[in-house]
């Protein structure tokens, strides 16, 4: 190739002693269209209008020598020791190969050093360590070393001197900032694939303030939850009416979720109304109720308005979660993304976060990234770990949770193992009792296996383990974007170039596409490459096709395939490593020897031996004719193999692929058109795509056969789409570069004098800070996806020692014993009249006096013989603070005279166990005692026994003498004992019928008569009956409430158990 380049026909050596220099380190010969292409870059045209951004970028065909020639020639001619330092901006991954290649060609003869730079985040520079940057940097200029660096570690240096400022490390901002004002004077960037630097999607992130859930906290994910479970219940019918439009596997076994995708948007509505149907069953509306948040739910015409002043704020709450995931089509985003391809878990060990991210390609996650939208990051992590399953490790964690922090865990367990087939499973895990948590072998053999793909169990750790933990929010961010890198505050002009030119619409206003004219055929070079008849092969794939079934297909076309371009990601079920042996499994033996695949950015080898090698140390190396090469997604674009003439690829094809990313791809190919030539294989969803343009375009044409120029139409139809949507991220990031300028508007960057007063630094800090999200505002817009799924560059705060507000300390009250209690232990005294005693005792609801209970408590509504003693309310002698967490557990009380229940504190009580123990020694023998002490428990579990009936357990002992029973507290009065303790679970129908005639409440499952009641508004959603006639009508006339209690009786039971009140308990 270089012997048919004539040397030096548009360039004097002498002149360019560096270049000459190069050529003879890198042994080619200079092109006469790469200088050009350097003479571009090092004066652009000037525009006569100084409105035109002076900034520019340039297309240059793929293999023409950008990165390996150009940028070499660059550093060496725009370096300058007084004016000009050039930075080399790279793509983050490249960085190091790019380091290395620059390193080989300038640090020979050349002398140049490569200065690489980063900056992150969670590097905490002290002043120090800044002005060694400085220096560094003015180091650099005056020996004309290069800077290499990625757009992220520029725009996390800018941010970063902000976010000291909002700190107030105003010294080490100050410095920071005068860092930025030196390198806007005399670096001179040069952006190598600078379509992906100026992506219209990426942004970095700088998150701000302390965490905060989610909102709508743990009913977010439990509502997404249930939702997923409807979807898995309605899959097979869905896929099974509608085949063409869903691409679905069933599970295995009943408590997996099946494989499920959605290929089209025409079929989502359908699964919507089922969804909806599912959730509006389970709950407990009248019907016209249900109709009317179904059609607020599934219709985003239907107005907020109708749902005000009819529900709860928790269950309008609720409605908006769901309209968001269903009629605002955040669910369908997620259903129609693939798995390992469009999201996933970053299993990376430097990645600490458990929620899935959005993936750049099949099993590459990108770096730092987060989904915008809560709903949307729930949803994909719940799909995650739903295909993934949980590991080892993870059932663990739940299993020892479960032991450790769960009152039934036996119950709990049950509910998971009961989904399993019992014939399946091992005698020695069906049931919580048979669990060790210490047996690896049982953990291994038999509860990972069974445990690890259950939905259930899933949603158990992710309850516990993912969510708390990471679905939260941030009130503030500092935002920097590709606007910042093309900023007109430089001294020194921006110029980049790239093989693509799709983006130039969506360019920051800074820069503009400046192509030469000599290349501004590049594209139709391209397309006439591809066009070529040679090329004229497509394949589509059926639906649920797996990698093995492709390489099959692949091996026995008719021409033998030699490299596998997977840039449509179908080949997702298999690692690269499995994929490439695979492959050389089934290839011819007397023609292949190797197999080429990438694992961690690196070239690997296999070969027939099943030895894998680095492809440097490799036969392989010199042999290629006798190799099949499989380049996954991510290595699509930027690698360069030297292929033998005659090599063919097969060229996947995937949703959503755009112009560039299929050109880049194709071109891996270097002699396309004249020596290699493509095959192209597509994905069922992608046929029925490019089947249905062709409809549309080709005026009805009879013709079936897909050609080429049909998947290029496809290709241009995509990459239309995807400028349409970046319009919206454009627009959202020139709007926050704007007020960044607008802060920054009292500083003069060319002022090298202007000194930076810490008011000035506080007042950019302020002014840069962003809301993260916006109160209030619902979104309506249904049809831009840039409105529930925003990929960001993310760099989450470090965590750091921070003063937590803790409650003032408080005094604990000094116990005391009254008379009139130790009175209550005379047999033969005549009865007290506990309500004259008022220093001593109060009726129960005092017991509330001071918290926030004591507003929605009724204290006219409880049962006039159930006291408290003073001393039992008495907890802490601070004034002014809320009672709340300080409200005694109701333990011990005393049956007194078999006419009143007294709460005691555990102080009386100790006093009274000896006293009525001594009492009871000396009575007569006929003599019956009708004061007793007993211990009262919470009914937290099932067939928990809450002791204070038990006869043998009261203080004395009620046992039966002389004929004489022992007194029963009647159901009458234990219903509010329990309602006072935060009872959970009922021993009786008979108690329970007592507790809900006491609250007024009409419990389901129903009869006709209370349905019919429910219907016609007389019994309200949660079960309360608010007016005294209907309560007698329906037989619930035992009610002591007048207004709805139930609201009180969540939060004493939150208070009493700490924790959540159930949403069931029979």
């Amino acid at each position: 190739m270089e012997l048919s380049n004539t040397p030096h026909t548009n360039w004097i050596p002498a002149e360019h002693l560096p270049w000459l220099i190069l050529e003879l380190e890198m042994n080619i010969t200079i092109r006469e269209i790469q200088i050009k292409v350097v003479r571009h870059m090092m004066e652009p045209p000037i525009p006569m209008d100084d409105k035109i951004a002076k900034n520019i970028v340039m297309q240059m065909n793929m293999g023409e020598g950008k990165t390996s020639v150009i940028i070499p020639m660059l550093s060496l001619s725009l370096c300058s020791s007084s004016s000009s330092l050039v930075r080399v901006v790279v793509l983050k991954a490249l960085l190091t190969i790019n380091y290395q290649s620059l390193r080989s060609k300038l640090g020979g003869l050349l002398n140049r050093k490569i200065f690489p730079f980063f900056c992150r985040r969670d590097m905490n520079f002290d002043l120090t360590q800044i002005n060694i940057i400085f220096q560094r940097f003015e180091q650099a200029l005056v020996k004309r070393d290069v800077v290499i660096t990625a757009p992220e570690y520029i725009l996390s240096f800018d941010l970063l001197a902000i976010d000291r400022c909002r700190r107030q490390e105003l010294e080490l901002g100050k410095s920071m900032l005068n860092i930025q004002r030196w390198l806007k004077k005399y670096a001179r960037d040069v952006l190598d694939e600078s379509d992906e630097i100026l992506h219209v999607k990426y942004q970095l992130i700088y998150t701000v303030g302390g965490q905060l859930q989610v909102d709508g906290g743990i009913e977010r994910w439990k509502t997404i939850q249930s939702i997923l479970h409807s979807v898995k219940q309605h899959a097979a019918s869905i896929a099974k009416l509608y085949e063409n439009d869903v691409c679905y596997k069933p599970s295995t076994k009943a408590s997996h979720f099946p494989e499920f995708r959605l290929l089209s948007q025409r079929r989502f509505s359908k699964l919507c109304e089922n969804i909806a149907n599912d959730w509006l069953n389970n709950i407990d509306y009248r019907q016209v109720d249900k109709n009317l948040i179904s059609s607020f739910i599934l219709k985003t015409d239907v107005s907020f308005d109708t749902l005000k002043n009819k529900f709860s704020t928790h269950a309008i709450q609720q409605f908006l979660i769901l309209r968001g995931l269903l009629s605002a089509e955040v669910m369908y985003f997620a259903l129609k993304k693939r798995y390992r391809v469009n999201f996933g878990v970053n299993e990376s060990p430097t990645f600490r976060r458990l929620m899935a991210v959005p993936f750049r390609a099949k099993d590459v996650a990108a770096d730092n990234t987060e989904f915008g939208h809560p709903d949307l990051a729930i949803v994909l992590t719940q799909l995650s770990y739903y295909y993934s399953g949980l590991t080892a490790s993870q059932i663990g964690q739940c299993l020892d949770h479960l032991n450790q922090h769960q009152r039934e865990p036996e119950l709990i367990y049950e509910k998971w193992i009961s989904k399993e087939d019992q014939k399946t499973i091992d005698s020695s895990i069906r049931h919580w009792k048979g669990i060790n948590l210490k047996d690896s072998q049982q953990m291994n053999h038999h509860l990972y296996p069974v445990l690890c793909y259950n939905m259930i169990v899933i949603d158990y750790f992710l309850d516990h383990f993912v969510y708390p933990q990471e679905a939260k929010q941030f009130p503030h961010k500092l935002v920097a974007s590709a606007w910042d890198l093309s900023a007109p505050s430089r001294t020194k002009i921006v110029t980049g170039f790239s093989g693509t030119n799709d983006t130039q619409l969506l360019l920051p206003v800074h820069i503009r596409q400046c192509d030469l004219p000599e290349l501004q055929k590049t594209d139709a070079i391209v397309l006439n490459n591809l066009l070529q008849p040679e090329n004229e092969n497509y394949q589509p794939l059926t639906v649920n096709t797996n990698s093995y079934e492709i390489l099959n297909h692949i091996v026995h076309s008719k021409t033998m395939i030699n490299v596998i371009i997977d840039i449509g990601a179908l080949f997702i079920d298999g690692t690269n490593r499995q994929i490439a042996i695979q492959w050389l499994e089934l290839s011819d033996k007397s023609k292949v020897d190797y197999a080429i695949y990438f694992e961690m950015d690196s070239i690997f080898v296999c070969d027939r031996q099943s030895q894998h090698h680095p492809f440097q140390a490799s036969p392989a190396n010199e042999r290629l004719d006798r190799c099949v090469v499989y380049l996954d997604e991510s290595h699509t674009r930027g690698t360069d193999f030297k292929f033998p003439n005659n090599f063919r690829a097969a060229v996947t094809l995937g949703n959503g692929l755009t112009k560039d990313r299929f050109v880049q791809a194709c071109m891996r190919m270097t002699k396309l058109g004249k020596y290699h030539w493509l095959t192209f294989w597509s994905s069922h969803e992608v046929d029925q795509q490019i089947r249905t343009l062709k409809h549309v375009t080709s005026n009805k044409s009879q013709d079936e056969t897909i050609h080429l120029i049909d998947i290029i139409r496809w290709v241009y139809e995509n990459t239309q789409q995807a400028t349409w949507d970046g319009l919206h991220h454009w627009s959202t990031q020139s709007l926050s570069y704007q007020q960044k300028v607008n802060a920054f508007q009292h500083v003069q960057w060319a002022n090298s004098e202007q000194q930076f007063t810490f008011n000035l630094l506080q007042e950019l800090a302020t002014h840069c800070l962003e809301p993260e999200w916006i109160k209030k505002i619902l979104a309506s817009s249904s049809d831009e996806e840039q409105q529930r799924e925003l990929q960001r560059e993310v760099e989450q705060q470090v965590e750091e020692e921070r003063q937590h507000q803790r409650p003032i300390p408080v005094s604990p009250q000094k116990p005391k014993l009254h008379d009139a209690v130790k009175q209550l232990c005379s047999v033969d005294s005549s009865m007290l009249d506990l309500e004259s005693l008022t220093e001593v005792f109060r009726r129960i609801p005092f017991a509330f006096n001071g918290s926030t209970f004591s507003q929605d408590c009724q204290p006219s509504s409880w049962q006039k013989n159930i006291w408290i003693s003073t001393e039992f309310q008495k907890v802490i002698k601070t004034l002014g603070e809320s009672l709340d967490p300080f409200l005694r557990p109701p333990r011990w009380i005393v049956v007194y005279r078999n006419q009143h229940v007294i709460f005691v504190s555990a102080y009386e009580a100790n006093w009274l166990i000896n006293q009525l123990k001594t009492e009871f020694s000396m009575k007569k023998t006929d003599q019956s005692f009708t004061t007793t002490l007993r211990l009262l428990l919470p009914r937290i579990k099932h067939d928990q026994s809450i002791l204070v009936n038990t006869p043998t357990l009261t203080i004395p002992p009620s046992i039966v003498s002389h004929g004489i029973s022992p007194f029963i507290i009647p159901n009458e009065w234990l219903v509010k004992l329990l309602i006072f303790n935060g009872t959970l679970y009922f021993e009786t129908v008979d108690e329970q019928e007592a507790y809900c005639q006491c609250l007024g409440v009409c419990p389901k499952p129903r009869t006709k008569i209370e349905n019919d009641a429910f219907e016609s508004g007389w019994i309200l959603v949660d079960g309360f009956i608010p007016q005294e006639e209907h309560r007698l009508l329906l037989q619930k006339h035992g009610c002591r409430f007048t207004a709805n209690p139930l609201r009180f009786i969540q939060k004493l039971i939150e208070n009493r158990n700490a924790s959540h009140a159930p949403r069931t308990s029979h």
